[in-house]
C-alpha cells in the first residue's frame, strides 16, 4: 500500500512546533513496522505534508492539506494517507469521519484510506466511513437506534480527544527534557537561539534578549530584599520595570525570581565562541546568587 504523511500543529498552541517532527517519525516508523498481517499489509512512505493551522480549519480549506489531494490526484497510486493521530485532521469528530467520504466524492474520485500511527484499537487504526446522511433517515426503521450510536460514537471521540491531548502534552514535555531545554514559557527577557539557526528543532541554548540588561538590573535590586514571595517587591522596582514595559510586574518579578538559575545560563551561554559577535554582555554581574 502506497501511502502519504500528514503533519498538523495548531496556530494557538505555542510551543508545539517539535511535534511537527515528532508526528512525521511516528508515521515513518509505523509505516517501516507493518507488515502483511496487520493493517492492510506493508505500507510504502510517499510523501509528507505539513503545516500550522487551526484544527478549526477544515482539511480540504487547508494549504498542505490541498497540496496533498493534489498528490493524490496526479498519482493514482497512492492508497492512504498516515497521520500521527486522527485530531491531526480536525478538532471536531464530524470533520474527522466525513473526511474520507469528502475525498472519495468530491475530490479524488476514489476510496482513501485514512490510518492513524498511534496505537489504539486495532481495527480503529482506519477511519470508518459512516455515512452519516444515510445512518440518519428519518424513514429507517432503525433511525432511533442508530442516531443513539452516532452520539454515542461523537462522544467516544470527544473522550479519545482528550486523552489524545494528555499524551501528547507528556511526549512534547519529554522531548524538551531530552533535549535540555527549559519546560514552561520564555523567561521575561530571554530568548532562545532560535533566532540564530534556521533548524527551529535544534533549540536546545537560552540567551539574552533584547531586555536581558533589565532582567538583570531586577533581579539584582530584588536580591537586596530577598525572595519576592515572601518579602514582596523591592521599593521602587514595580514603577521601574512597569516604565521598562514590564507587563504585571510584580508577578512577572515573582517568576523571574523562581527562574533565574536561567538568567545564570543565559549569560554563560551567551558568552560562549559561537555566539561572541552577537552579545555584549562583559557588565553585567549577577548579584542575586548568594
Amino acid at each position: 500500500m502506497n501511502v502519504v504523511g500528514y503533519g498538523r500543529v495548531s496556530t494557538d498552541d505555542d510551543g508545539q512546533e517539535s511535534s511537527l517532527p515528532n508526528q512525521q517519525g511516528t508515521v515513518k516508523q509505523f509505516c517501516d513496522e507493518t507488515d502483511e498481517k496487520e493493517y492492510g499489509g506493508t505500507h510504502d512512505f510517499c510523501g509528507w505534508y505539513e503545516e500550522e493551522v487551526s484544527g478549526s480549519v477544515r482539511p480540504v480549506e487547508r494549504d498542505q492539506f490541498s497540496e496533498l489531494v493534489e498528490h493524490l490526484n496526479e498519482d493514482k497510486s497512492i492508497d492512504a494517507i498516515v497521520v500521527k493521530n486522527f485530531k491531526r485532521l480536525g478538532r471536531d469528530p464530524i470533520d474527522q469521519i466525513t473526511i474520507k467520504r469528502d475525498l472519495e466524492l468530491h475530490h479524488v474520485g476514489r476510496e482513501i484510506e485514512i490510518l492513524q500511527a498511534s496505537p489504539w484499537e486495532g481495527d480503529r487504526r482506519s477511519l470508518m466511513d459512516p455515512r452519516t446522511k444515510n445512518i440518519l433517515k428519518s424513514n429507517d426503521p432503525r433511525g432511533e437506534l442508530n442516531r443513539a450510536m452516532v452520539f454515542i460514537m461523537n462522544g467516544i471521540m470527544a473522550q479519545n480527544d482528550i486523552i489524545q491531548s494528555s499524551e501528547d502534552t507528556r511526549e512534547g514535555l519529554k522531548s524538551k527534557k531530552e533535549r535540555g531545554e527549559h519546560i514552561g514559557n520564555t523567561p521575561w527577557g530571554i530568548t532562545t537561539d532560535k533566532v540564530y539557526y534556521e533548524d527551529e528543532t535544534q533549540s536546545k541554548y537560552r540567551l539574552p534578549g533584547e531586555k536581558f540588561h533589565v532582567a538583570i538590573e531586577v533581579l539584582n535590586r530584588q536580591s537586596q530584599l530577598g525572595d519576592p514571595n515572601e518579602k514582596g517587591t523591592a521599593d521602587g522596582l514595580w514603577s521601574y520595570a512597569d516604565g521598562k514595559g514590564m507587563g504585571s510586574p510584580s508577578s512577572t518579578i515573582k517568576r523571574m525570581w523562581e527562574n533565574r538559575d536561567d538568567y545564570r545560563k543565559a549569560l554563560e551561554n551567551a558568552q560562549r565562541d559561537e555566539f561572541a559577535d552577537d552579545f555584549t554582555v562583559d557588565d553585567i554581574e549577577l548579584e542575586f546568587f548568594d
